[in-house]
């Protein structure tokens, strides 16, 4: 008898182990019940996420970085269409006295630095020393023709940077002529549009009264 009620309370203890279970699968679907509708599974989530950035795009604001350089560019991209619209025409000749054989330049896209531009000083000539004929040996011939060489390139390379210099402010000159009469046409548009600015707001304000 004794061993019957040991079974007794070992049947009795499982019982309640199941009683447990079932409130606790019960507890669980009311909750899943009650829960609020805006709990959505994973795949609707993201189909809101989807649909919100592609509803959003208009709200990116691009960082400083991007911009600085978008502007940049644009402003490289406006200088070159407005060096190709910039019609200038040099003569062949006048490019092949500031070219240097071999070489391609070009006064739309040719820079030179400060030193470049500076004054030259006046370069007085040395006073010539009489050479006596006795003395001109062949030491003195082979002197003789190694500085007057040096001399004639040092002539040519001055020539032609000369000549560069000025196809440079030639087409400068042209540039800035054609530049100034854009901006005075510009000046005339943006007058015009600041008096139809001005005398829409006058009539604005005497509709708004």
């Amino acid at each position: 008898m004794e061993q019957d009620d040991n079974e007794d309370d070992d049947f009795g203890e499982d019982d309640s182990d199941d009683d447990e279970d079932r409130e606790s699968l019960q507890k669980e679907k009311s909750l899943k019940r009650s829960a609020p509708s805006g709990t959505l599974s994973n795949g609707k989530k993201k189909q809101q996420l989807f649909e919100g950035e592609s509803n959003a795009s208009f709200l990116y604001v691009e960082s400083k970085r991007a911009r600085l350089e978008r502007e940049a560019e644009e402003r490289r991209r406006k200088k070159e269409e407005e060096e190709a619209n910039l019609e200038v025409s040099f003569d062949p000749k006048e490019l092949s006295l500031a070219t240097i054989p071999g070489s391609n330049f070009d006064p739309r896209k040719c820079s030179f630095s400060s030193d470049d531009l500076k004054p030259q000083p006046i370069i007085r000539k040395r006073k010539k020393d009489f050479v006596p004929c006795e003395k001109k040996d062949d030491h003195y011939w082979e002197k003789r023709k190694r500085n007057n060489q040096s001399a004639r390139r040092s002539r040519e390379a001055r020539r032609l940077k000369e000549n560069q210099i000025a196809l440079r402010a030639s087409f400068l000159e042209k540039e800035n002529s054609k530049l100034r009469l854009s901006n005075k046409e510009f000046k005339e548009e943006n007058l015009n549009l600041k008096d139809t600015i001005s005398f829409l707001r006058d009539k604005l304000s005497v509709l708004e009264k």
